[in-house]
């Protein structure tokens, strides 16, 4: 085969070329010397990206490309693909926890990579986890989204996470085992805000929430303090910033009983009936008011949410 004399075509055509690499070819042709390294940083295609504290880098732009650390030797630079639009390769080394910090510094620097989200995997963290936070945190102390999964009890790990990165944008908490008195710190000034299993978190810690966008599966919040939170709203004592919520409720008659003694307004326009028709149950759909004269929708989503858009 003739070699492809990249490097000695001129400007244009060069940028047409690496634009049409994926993150693995750009890297690839990076490594061959400092020149080719200089020209795929100034000249190629920038993609975006996230982390896994699992070892796991992705990339991604019109696809997916996975680095994946392993201590598995027979998988060095192994690239398998379970979907057209999605790869895998697979980075060996003895001590897959400094590869994955290597990689991650050489792609940011590279492929100019912003890395937007990181999920911390708290299943198996190991020894070596808060060093991993502590580092990642030098490195980059901001993220827009942030995930946290585990199925074990992860309380101090959790909170070290929660202190270490508290100007994330949205975030998951998926944690389904904890200690019966667990409390966490859940950062000020969140977007949006998902826990499927919000059974740990009780009324006053609630209240004090002030995401703009809260869904909750599993809660222990009770008719009578949904009712005072709505109160809190409607006076503006509490969630003024609140933009969505959405709590999941065992029936519609749970519903009836979390708005007792709450004016609303039944809503009866056909038209946002119609908008609305897709996840309404039934055509009851309320508007309650705050104080300051905001409206907000009152209604139940997919037969099974208590839903509170704000207008």
């Amino acid at each position: 085969m003739t070699p492809f004399p990249l490097l000695k075509l001129p400007f244009v055509a060069m940028r047409h070329v690496l634009s049409m690499m994926t993150p693995f070819e750009l890297i690839n042709v990076s490594l061959i010397s400092s020149r080719a390294k200089s020209i795929v940083t100034n000249f190629g295609p920038r993609f975006k990206g996230y982390l896994d504290t699992s070892l796991v880098i992705t990339l991604y732009d019109n696809g997916v490309w996975r680095y994946t650390m392993t201590s598995d030797e027979s998988k060095d630079d192994e690239v398998t693909s379970s979907d057209p639009r999605i790869q895998e390769s697979f980075k060996y080394s003895k001590d897959p926890i400094e590869e994955w910090k290597k990689w991650y510094k050489y792609i940011k620097e590279v492929l100019r990579c912003r890395f937007y989200r990181v999920v911390f995997d708290l299943n198996s963290p190991g020894p070596g986890f808060r060093e991993i936070l502590d580092w990642l945190k030098c490195q980059q102390d901001v993220f827009d989204t942030m995930s946290i999964r585990s199925n074990q009890e992860c309380g101090d790990d959790l909170n070290y996470i929660l202190g270490a990165f508290p100007n994330v944008s949205e975030l998951t908490i998926m944690v389904s085992n904890f200690k019966e008195d667990f409390k966490i710190k859940i950062p000020n000034g969140l977007n949006q805000l998902l826990i499927p299993n919000a059974t740990f978190i009780d009324i006053e810690q609630f209240l004090k929430l002030n995401a703009q966008t809260i869904v909750f599966i599993e809660h222990i919040l009770t008719n009578e303090e949904i009712n005072r939170f709505v109160r809190g709203w409607m006076s503006m004592e509490t969630h003024v910033g609140l933009k969505t919520l959405c709590l999941q409720m065992e029936n519609e008659e749970r519903f009836n009983g979390m708005l007792t003694g709450i004016p609303f307004q039944q809503i009866t326009d056909v038209e946002v009936l119609k908008a609305c028709e897709h996840g309404l149950q039934g055509n009851d759909m309320f508007i309650i008011e705050r104080c300051d004269g905001k409206r907000c929708l009152v209604y139940v989503l997919s037969r099974v949410y208590l839903h509170m858009q704000v207008l």
